[in-house]
């Protein structure tokens, strides 16, 4: 129950008396309760799977970020929250991530792979995806973002793609003719 007191004044502003209003909000503070509850439900999971991840309201704002996505850029996750997405990342990757932001902004789901830098090194390769945040008449209100580092399977491919150009190379240069004959007996 929430009391409130108002003074009852005369015209010449004295008091006459006092006017007491008593209001049950027990079931505000229930509700507000259980929003407490899925809030620190939801960032309990968030930071329990371990990947970068946050949400952006339509104006580009972080309305959340859980603990790995600000331990990616060495800042508390709560000292996130209100930025603007070119302010976390910076005006080098800002077309991408806008990009892919209006994308989800418009109910579609979008990722983008770029260079970001980690707090605790170098740049590092990740792959950005958002995912449209709907409400119940189908409209996009904002984004949830998750950031993974794809770094080392990028370099793993780049050394793959290097590898195949040199056998190519190789083979183009043998003298003789050479073919590659599969298990079904087709040449390919």
């Amino acid at each position: 129950v929430r009391v409130d007191y108002h003074p009852d004044r005369d015209r010449e502003g004295a008091v006459r008396g006092v006017i007491v209003t008593y209001i049950d909000v027990d079931n505000l503070k229930q509700l507000e309760l259980e929003a407490g509850e899925r809030e620190r439900w939801m960032r309990l999971v968030t930071d329990s799977i371990g990947a970068p991840v946050f949400y952006c309201d339509r104006q580009s704002k972080l309305r959340f970020a859980n603990q790995p996505f600000g331990a990616w850029l060495g800042v508390a996750a709560e000292d996130l929250l209100g930025r603007r997405l070119d302010e976390v990342f910076g005006r080098d990757v800002i077309t991408p991530l806008s990009e892919c932001a209006e994308q989800a902004y418009a109910g579609r789901t979008s990722s983008c792979e770029l260079r970001l830098r980690r707090a605790d090194g170098p740049l590092r390769w990740a792959r950005v995806g958002f995912y449209p945040d709907r409400d119940p008449s189908g409209a996009a209100g904002g984004a949830f973002v998750v950031v993974n580092d794809i770094d080392d399977d990028i370099r793993i491919r780049e050394t793959l793609q290097a590898q195949e150009q040199q056998l190519r190379l190789f083979a183009d240069n043998i003298p003789e003719p050479v073919v590659y004959i599969d298990a079904s007996g087709r040449y390919s």
